[in-house]
């Protein structure tokens, strides 16, 4: 409609009508909005954006580069026809009588740019005013314009004050959003741990500070506003009194000019520190995003043509995570990206610079030492067309060395070469909110048959052909719903479709039980990666041993390198005791004639069923649609396919419930009647002290400057005053505006504290209802969509309500005053004023539905930009790996292309309401003035009337557009609401239904009766009819194929599913009759993903502070983390990072040892939780497991079988059931046994055969300052 609008409508916005329309007979859709109009659009202003950018650069260097500068240079030309035309109405007016950096800073940018006009004209209004006034009243004018402009830097003063307070609150504001990150990515763990209340309350106290600093800059903000009223009182009294002190006298007609021109000014001074509360806002906002943009850019590795057989080539190579400050400064740059690209303005400068420098603010500023090389002497040539394995103990370097060929670090020294496109999988693997076959394919195009390949050789045909929409499955944020290792396979499948000539494999098979490990090395790696160059991490030694060349990394050096066979021969230690773990007969000249036996013995027992399975999978087929055996393996990601939740969309009016919310949170009816009370008392001060100096101008005047009283002679516009009894009406008049100012200020503070109680009431409830919401909410539900509720949402509800709401408030009662002033003196205006305010009724009707929907639309459309981002910078490394930064650019520039729609729609709508008001209230002025003329009258109270009429030109329309803002404003209280009400409680913490015996549980007994479990009430059952009993202290292994049901046993003992039938008895305790807290704080676990939060080192080891120092530094000691903590300056108090980045995967696993250590549960479960270790920290585990929980019992889930054989029994878990439960010499025996279908011919024989031998090898030691920490 815009870009057809003829200049009529583009005046009038009569091009909006339709839409408006539209609006009031249905809700509006997205579709309805039509396109963004491409003058607005991401491609069309980033382009000239680069231009400017650069030129600033070259002529200021980066450092003074003003970004303020370039934004006023790209949107000059719009600010000058803003300004040009806003000074011409002004002309009239005087001489007739605009969720922290994308959702707030660039909405703070805008609000500036919206204000511009405003505060451009500030200084034209007492000039113009000034030249009016002294032709009409004479020098006594140039005193009064003084005073009023004298206010001006007070107002400055105020705004950089309110500055200065805001710029403190955004860092807590950072603050409580990250702490609301780490807490939706880890909520499975935290409730498994009873954190709930502990991090409820971590959050409020950085909610408490962020209030008390919302708190000074609100009450400040609001006394400014409250104090615009008196401006205009105090302008016209100094006027008046000096014209009386020079002696000139004042006719009655003028100083009712003096009175309506203050007063007309007062709009301006109104909105005057709203717009300089932008401004210092909008300069807050530009400084973080420059920071963002002078950031050095992400560099990859040089490419060379070559043409040796060398695909990866570093020599000397010294690297470190961050430059050094000679570093940065030493480097200038010709572009902001050093590349052209294209997209919008604000949005570029947050997302493209997240791209490309995230790893440099966040994930890789981790520790004090963030300077400091990490690796040292690399030197390596690694061969095209070759596997070659990297191994190493935990934090030697190995993930780091995988970065450094990325690029992911700067080189200190030396030279790094990469020959070759790079196919990368992260060690903690990344998937999109997207479908899994979106995941996989990556933005290449899609070859159905190799396509099939690669599923198959990825293992992951019978995933897919679970799910109910198979590889159209969506996957909820980051694939929180899938296990790891189906998270790691289809990491692995995207890097295989991708064809790349090198592929960098950071320990993709930690996830995954042996025999699909084994499939996938052997199909996957091994021959469908045949031809490339192979580069692969591991702990799994069978693996590392069959590679054609092997690096052995200790403390960031290559300390080792070779094959296998050399290796062996060179007998260097380190290698030496990483290969000890999988071949140690070997290695000690054991009888291998024997081993060879028992591998055979074990191969015999290998049933068809493998068989079938390796045979399917090489068929290429994509789905088993026809296999007979019907299996129910349901995990989570079943559950995601089958109710993955569309962020919800209210329709209609914003509830009433949500307006009594909102009133409850603030206090309640009572406490907001008496503000509102204030509000009317504060206006109604106003309005008297107008009707007093009515009342002085009339008791004083004379005819023709004498001194005696008329006898009621009137003459409209001659009548001159000389004050009778000046000292009493001057005592009233000014005891009257000290009242109003304490009115004022008694009103400024009770809106405030009622305001941001209600705010932070809201927040807490909200906080309350997430976290104790069911795990089935955060597996349907995007953690972008929750943070956006916490950022963009809760920042409506902090500034932007509460400022729309008092000036509708003020100015509400202001306009009731008004017209009630005029129809007192003028009664007939009645007549009038009714068909007005029907006409007014019926616009703001029509506009408030339309205004409503586009505002939801707007904050429905900002959730998914908020989840891409979040998404984009915990996938960076691979989508730098990948190149495929303008992928998802061009995602993002889609997705701010539709939110900025309607955003602009919204803006719009305000517009087409505004020129139909100014209409109805120039209609309005009009009617009055006629009556002022037409109708004999006291020349005073006919001014005063007059004078009323001209306030309300501007305040009228500026008054509607505020409420429908604020109503507007209100769905963000609507949508946080829907939280609190809507969200699933997953239960009572407590309960009194039980008494627990005391220090329960007292013996560890375990027993499943009959368990059934499904996740969703549609969906198939995931456990059927389990059914086991462990002993007391017994230690159990729990295996089975991945998706075979191994986890649900956690989750039901846990509570976090309910189960549908049977029960479990806990040392005679029926759990399902215990509160969720009572149970889940009596049992422990150290799960697959080591979960540590920001903070420090104790917090994170006890964080409710049961335990003393000596008990913390007694686990760190039995950890083998005790030196490496005691070396460093805070010790206890070492900071931790967010999601302990500062720490390797290896020494996160270590701590989270320690933190069940202290606890000392009677019940341990080890839910996979070495899979991502070498094998030595996995026996460092396992040892310490075994000697420090000799009463308690465990229950450890696996995929490696030398991690559960020396268990007492080993439980093993098919399709749901519990297939086999017994000791592990005894499984092994029965060939007819479900394990064998397991056990690996080329690993299980030397566990079995040399568990013994395996208590001699060396222990390695973690308590090296690693450098990956």
């Amino acid at each position: 409609p815009y870009a057809r609008a003829n200049f009529w409508q583009l005046l009038t916005l009569s091009w909006m009508t339709p839409l408006v329309w539209l609006g009031y007979k249905r809700p509006i859709e997205m579709e309805d909005l039509g396109h963004l109009p491409a003058v607005d659009s991401f491609d069309a202003n980033i382009n000239q954006f680069q231009i400017l950018w650069d030129k600033e650069v070259a002529a200021h260097g980066i450092e003074k580069a003003s970004l303020g500068r370039v934004l006023f240079l790209l949107v000059r030309k719009k600010l000058l026809k803003t300004f040009l035309i806003y000074c011409l109405v002004l002309t009239c007016t005087v001489l007739g009588p605009l969720t922290n950096l994308y959702a707030n800073d660039a909405q703070r940018m805008f609000e500036a740019v919206l204000y511009f006009a405003f505060i451009s004209g500030a200084p034209i209004i007492p000039l113009c005013a000034l030249i009016y006034l002294t032709s009409i009243v004479g020098p006594a004018a140039i005193v009064g314009c003084v005073t009023f402009v004298l206010f001006y830097p007070i107002l400055i003063g105020v705004a950089r004050y309110i500055s200065k307070l805001r710029r403190s609150t955004i860092g807590v504001t950072d603050k409580r959003i990250r702490l609301m990150n780490e807490i939706l990515t880890n909520i499975k763990l935290i409730k498994m741990n009873v954190w709930e209340s502990l991090l409820i309350q971590r959050v409020k106290e950085v909610r408490q500070t962020e209030t008390e600093r919302l708190s000074k800059a609100a009450l400040t903000q609001s006394l400014s506003i409250s104090a615009m009223p008196i401006v205009p009182v105090i302008a016209s009294i100094i006027t008046i009194i000096t014209a009386f002190g020079l002696g000139t006298g004042l006719k009655s007609s003028q100083a009712f000019a003096v009175v309506s021109m203050f007063n007309a000014m007062r709009f301006t001074m109104t909105t005057l520190p709203t717009g300089m509360k932008a401004v210092a806002e909008a300069n807050i906002a530009l400084g973080r995003i420059k920071n963002l943009l002078v950031l050095n850019e992400y560099e990859k590795c040089i490419e060379r043509s070559g043409d040796d057989d060398t695909a990866i080539h570093i020599t000397d190579g010294t690297f470190a995570w961050t430059k050094t400050e000679s570093d940065k400064k030493g480097r200038r740059r010709s572009s902001v990206w050093g590349r052209p690209v294209t997209g919008n303005l604000l949005a570029l400068n947050f997302s493209e610079r997240i791209l490309i420098n995230f790893k440099q603010i966040v994930t890789k500023s981790l520790h004090d030492a963030k300077r400091l090389p990490v690796l040292f002497d690399i030197n390596l040539a690694i061969k095209k067309n070759i596997i070659t394995g990297i191994c190493g103990h935990t934090g030697s370097g190995k993930s780091s060395l995988i970065a450094a060929i990325l690029g992911e670090m700067h080189v200190c020294s030396g030279e790094s070469h990469v020959t070759g496109t790079i196919g990368y999988v992260p060690q903690q693997p990344w998937v999109m909110n997207a479908t899994i076959k979106d995941n996989i394919l990556f933005g290449v195009p899609l070859d159905e048959q190799r396509y099939d390949q690669v599923l198959s050789d990825c293992s992951l045909v019978d995933d897919l052909r679970l799910l109910p929409e198979g590889d159209e499955t969506i996957l909820g944020d980051r694939g929180v719903n899938l296990s790891g290792g189906q998270r790691q396979r289809i990491s692995l499948a995207r890097a295989l479709y991708a064809d790349k000539d090198i592929y960098l494999l950071d320990d993709p098979l930690s996830g995954v039980d042996l025999d699909v490990g084994n499939h996938i090395f052997a199909s996957c790696i091994q021959r469908s990666m045949a031809g490339k160059t192979v580069v692969l991490v591991s702990h799994q030694m069978q693996y590392i041993k069959q590679c054609d060349h092997i690096l052995v990394m200790e403390n960031g050096m290559i300390v080792e390198q070779g094959k296998d066979s050399n290796l062996l021969e060179k007998r260097g230690v380190s290698y030496l005791r990483l290969a000890a773990y999988y071949d140690m007969l070997t290695l000690f000249g054991t009888d291998i004639d024997k081993i060879e036996r028992t591998d055979e013995v074990i191969a015999t027992k290998k049933p068809s069923y493998l068989e079938t399975e390796r045979l399917s999978f090489n068929t290429g087929q994509t789905l088993r649609a026809n296999q007979k055996r019907e299996r129910y393996l349901i995990t989570f990601a079943t559950l995601l396919g089958r109710t993955f939740t569309v962020e919800s969309r209210l329709k209609g009016h914003v509830s009433a419930a949500s307006y009594r919310m909102y009133i409850k949170c603030a206090g309640g009816y009572f406490k907001s009647f008496i503000v509102i009370m204030m509000f009317a008392l504060s206006i109604g001060a106003k309005v008297f002290n107008d009707y007093w100096l009515s009342e002085w101008i009339r008791s004083g005047f004379t005819v023709n400057n004498t001194l005696q009283e008329s006898d009621n002679e009137f003459s409209n516009g001659t009548s001159t005053i000389t004050f009778q009894q000046p000292l009493m009406y001057l005592l009233v008049y000014c005891s009257a505006a000290v009242f109003m100012i304490i009115l004022l200020c008694f009103k400024g503070l009770t809106f405030t504290k009622a305001t941001l109680r209600a705010s932070t009431r809201i927040h807490n409830q909200v906080l309350e209802a997430i976290m104790q919401s069911s795990m089935t909410f955060f597996t349907s539900t995007p953690g972008g969509r929750i943070l956006n509720r916490f950022s963009r949402d809760m920042d409506d509800v902090d500034i932007r309500l509460p400022m729309f709401t008092e000036l509708i408030l003020q100015n509400i009662f202001l306009i009731i005053f008004s017209l009630g002033v005029i129809i007192s003196i003028f009664p007939w205006f009645l007549l009038a004023l009714i068909p007005l305010v029907v006409i007014f009724i019926i616009i703001n009707v029509i506009f408030k539905g339309s205004l409503r929907e586009v505002k939801r639309l707007d904050n429905r459309s900002r959730s998914p930009v908020i989840s891409h981002l979040s998404a984009t910078i915990a996938g960076i490394t691979t989508i730098h790996a990948f190149d495929k930064t303008e992928n998802f650019l061009d995602r993002f520039r889609k997705l701010v292309d539709k939110n900025s729609t309607t955003f602009v729609t919204f803006h719009c709508l305000h517009r087409w309401l505004a020129v139909r008001l100014d209409f109805v209230v120039t209609t309005f002025v009009t009617i009055t003035a006629i009556f002022v003329v037409a109708q004999p009258n006291d020349a005073t109270r006919a001014g005063l009337a007059l004078s009323y009429a001209f306030q309300l030109t501007g305040m009228f329309q500026y008054t509607v557009r505020n409420a429908a803002e604020a109503e507007a404003r209100f769905t963000s209280v609507e949508r946080l609401r829907d939280y609190v009400v809507n969200t699933e409680n997953e239960g009572k913490r407590h309960t009194k239904l039980i008494q627990l015996p005391k220090k329960w549980p007292f013996e560890g007994q375990v027993t499943f009766h009959q368990v059934q479990m499904r996740y969703h009430p549609d969906l198939p059952l995931v456990l059927h009819d389990m059914d086991f009993h462990i002993r007391a202290g017994e230690k159990v292994g729990i295996i089975g194929r991945t998706g075979s049901g191994k986890s649900s046993i956690g989750a039901c003992m846990y509570r976090l599913v309910e189960v549908e039938s049977g029960k479990i008895i806990v040392d005679g305790v029926n759990i399902s009759m215990l509160g969720l807290d009572d149970l889940r704080s009596n049992l422990c676990i150290i799960p697959q993903d080591p979960l540590l939060f920001s903070g420090t080192l104790r917090k994170n080891l006890d964080p409710f502070d049961e335990h003393s120092d000596e008990e913390v530094w007694d686990v760190l000691e039995k950890v083998n983390l005790k030196t490496k903590f005691e070396r460093l300056t805070h010790r206890l108090y070492t900071a931790i990072k967010e999601n302990g980045n500062n720490f390797s995967v290896g020494e996160r696993q270590l701590l989270c040892l320690a933190r069940t250590l202290l606890r000392r549960g009677k019940i341990v479960i080890l839910d996979e939780a070495t899979a991502s270790m070498d094998s030595e920290t996995d026996k460092l585990i396992q040892d310490t497991i075994k000697n420090e929980f000799l009463d308690s019992t465990l229950l450890i889930v696996a995929h490696r079988l030398q991690t559960v054989m020396a268990c007492d029994r080993i439980l093993i878990v098919h399709e749901g059931r519990a297939v086999e439960f017994d000791e592990p010499q005894k499984l092994i025996e029965n060939s007819q046994l479900k394990l064998n279908e397991i056990i690996d011919n080329q690993e299980t024989a030397p566990i079995l055969n040399g568990n013994l031998a395996m208590q001699t090898i060396p222990v390695p030691n973690h308590n090296a300052n690693h450098p990956e920490a």
